[in-house]
């Protein structure tokens, strides 16, 4: 009878029944499994009150049972999925505290650096990042926990300890995902800290490594270095770099060469303003740039006819 009260409830994945069978029948060999399950249950149908509450029953019914190490475990994502960050850090740390040893350990300890840092708590996100690294090395969660720490110390405005963490997470998970990119985001910090040596050196290294686009970005934005620092020869030699890069309609590249033939303009030359123009209208590239180099080239050669007169062909003798 009692078995097939518990059966039934299993099957039809019945919380309410499963409460029932435990209420009714305490002493059975099963009343623990059911009092878990319909947990578990409640859990996975998003009604985490109620099961924060049954966990709990099952935590102090059966405290020594590696179910209730488990119930810990599920009361502090309860109070996540909640919202209630405080309340499901301080069961994470608890957690960590009585089982350092335990298999869900790594996770948990992921869980409690992840919801410190979801309310900006980022020294102690950053504590429990690097106590995976330091005591589960070899966790799935070590890649993630090196990345976010990086994330976290940005977020602190020490950007010096994130570049160095950025850098030994390519050198240590160069096959993530995440490392695609990050040679670029830490030359956009330097950039973004207007430490253009830096940036200029870090942007270098993007366009010898990156793919396509990330090479048309970084001589943009060296570009756009060297016109802030008012070296106006290099601005130039670096936007000529883009003429040859693809693809060609990028919008970093069609920016660089629009500025480029300004420059040129400024300088008048307007030759080579002419030829910049030229590559533009050929570039397949959106209407306004396109059409801006189209309207420019006419304006030039009308205003400078001079400059652009054909020599006459010598006569045959």
């Amino acid at each position: 009878m009692q078995r097939a009260m518990y059966v039934k409830a299993e099957k039809q994945e019945n919380p309410e029944m499963m409460l029932e069978f435990y209420e009714k029948y305490p002493e059975s060999n099963l009343a623990m499994n059911a009092l878990y399950s319909a947990a578990e249950m409640l859990y996975k149908n998003s009604k985490f009150e109620k099961a924060i509450e049954t966990f709990n029953k099952l935590i102090e019914q059966f405290p020594n049972d590696s179910m209730a190490i488990n119930a810990n475990y599920y009361v502090a994502a309860c109070y996540q999925e909640l919202k209630r960050f405080e309340d499901a850090i301080a069961a994470y740390k608890a957690f960590v505290k009585n089982y350092p040893k335990h298999e869900l350990a790594p996770e948990v300890t992921f869980n409690l650096a992840t919801t410190a840092f979801q309310i900006k708590n980022f020294p102690e996100a950053i504590f429990y990042y690097e106590r995976i690294l330091e005591k589960y090395p070899d966790s799935q969660y070590a890649n993630n926990s090196m990345y976010n720490s990086a994330l976290a110390y940005t977020e602190l405005g020490k950007h010096d300890d994130a570049i160095k963490i950025y850098r030994n997470f390519m050198v240590k998970f160069g096959e993530d995902d995440k490392s695609k990119g990050l040679k670029a985001y830490i030359a956009q910090i330097y950039f973004e800290q207007k430490r253009y040596e830096e940036a200029l050196k870090a942007y270098e290294d993007v366009y010898l490594t990156g793919t396509d686009d990330e090479k048309i970005q970084a001589l943009y934005t060296m570009g756009s270095i060297y016109g802030t620092t008012e070296n106006l020869d290099m601005q130039i030699a670096t936007y000529n770099r883009l003429i040859d890069v693809k693809p060609a309609d990028n919008v970093y590249r069609l920016n660089g060469l629009i500025d480029l033939a300004g420059k040129y303009e400024e300088k008048q030359d307007w030759k080579n303003a002419v030829r910049i123009y030229e590559i533009i209208k050929t570039s397949n590239g959106t209407k306004e740039y396109v059409d801006f180099a189209v309207n420019r080239i006419p304006t030039i050669m009308q205003a400078y006819p001079d400059v652009f007169k054909t020599a006459a062909p010598e006569p045959k003798k």
